[in-house]
């Protein structure tokens, strides 16, 4: 019994850790977002470029990260109607997450390859990746911040 205690103490660390590093990896691509838009307007594309290379690689990040909690947790998606939310809620923003990597991935290619870059199309991503980071501030409080989350025993 000592063991399986140790066990949920450790999951229970490991899961907050997760969700603290993906925190700070979304947090981050968003003040990089911000800087990309700065940078953009002041012509210097060797850094947007370099930033939006950042982004993506923090994203797949953030990726992993919900990938390796999803594989952790002790509760099945058709467990309860809370657990059934969880997962549809958290897999609803990592495709919003994929999504996004996807614009910024052609936005990339567009800067790298055809040297060209509407100004419309980059404004246009780097909005949606704001929505993103705000999507993930509500279901950080709303799930993982708050007594809904003991319904699922995740924490």
């Amino acid at each position: 019994e000592c063991g399986i205690m140790t066990y949920d103490f450790l999951y229970e660390l490991m899961t907050w850790d997760i969700v603290i590093m993906n925190s700070v990896l979304l947090f981050s691509t968003g003040c990089f977002s911000l800087l990309v838009h700065l940078y953009f307007d002041l012509g210097i594309g060797s850094r947007v470029t370099c930033l939006l290379v950042v982004i993506i690689i923090y994203s797949v990040f953030f990726l992993t990260g919900q990938y390796i909690e999803f594989c952790g947790n002790q509760f099945l998606f058709n467990s309860t109607m809370c657990c059934f939310m969880f997962y549809l809620i958290t897999s609803l923003h990592g495709s919003h997450v994929i999504f996004g990597l996807l614009f910024i991935l052609i936005t990339l290619r567009s800067i790298t390859y055809l040297s060209v870059l509407s100004s419309n199309w980059m404004r246009f991503s780097m909005l949606y990746w704001h929505f993103v980071d705000c999507v993930w501030i509500v279901l950080l409080t709303l799930i993982y911040d708050s007594g809904w989350s003991l319904l699922l025993d995740v924490i």
